[in-house]
């Protein structure tokens, strides 16, 4: 599954906030069962222990030491954060892993990445429209050679 690392993670292998990876592997706690919802959900009846993603492009061939030899240089594990806030006088705490799901992004998300296509869509009600252009050259300044897909029409990558 394809997601987004929300906070800087390692900066000597480029994995700061806003890293592209995939979901490699996760680690459970002994004992942990599998609850199935509708629509082939599971549910765990315990949070994962460890999870590992597999960065996208990334530069530095270094392994990650405790990773098994058959893993892709490229996994590292992702380290837990915990967030402390006070609400209505409350002490509230969150510990969770730092990774969303990104299987889309939104332009600013963009800077600084590159990939092998994009797709630009607007998705605000038709008479909302208007094109930023700005925007649109970060979109089409961040993606290969490859077909470039504006709405329904593909399209090369212009020369900007």
């Amino acid at each position: 599954m394809p997601v987004r690392v929300k906070s800087n993670q390692c900066i000597p292998k480029n994995v700061a906030n806003g890293a592209s990876a995939n979901l490699f592997h996760i680690d459970w706690r002994p004992g942990t069962t599998f609850e199935q919802k509708q629509d082939n959900v599971f549910v765990a009846s315990e949070p994962p222990t460890n999870l590992y993603v597999d960065i996208h492009n990334n530069p530095t061939p270094t392994r990650f030491t405790r990773n098994p030899m058959q893993w892709p240089a490229s996994v590292m594990p992702i380290v837990q954060s915990k967030v402390s806030f006070k609400l209505n006088k409350e002490a509230i705490s969150i510990k969770g892993f730092p990774i969303v799901p990104a299987f889309g992004i939104t332009v600013h998300g963009m800077q600084g990445d590159t990939r092998d296509e994009i797709v630009v869509t607007d998705l605000r009600p038709p008479h909302c429209r208007t094109v930023d252009h700005h925007a649109l050259y970060v979109s089409l300044s961040r993606v290969r050679l490859a077909p470039v897909y504006i709405g329904s029409v593909a399209t090369r990558r212009p020369r900007l």
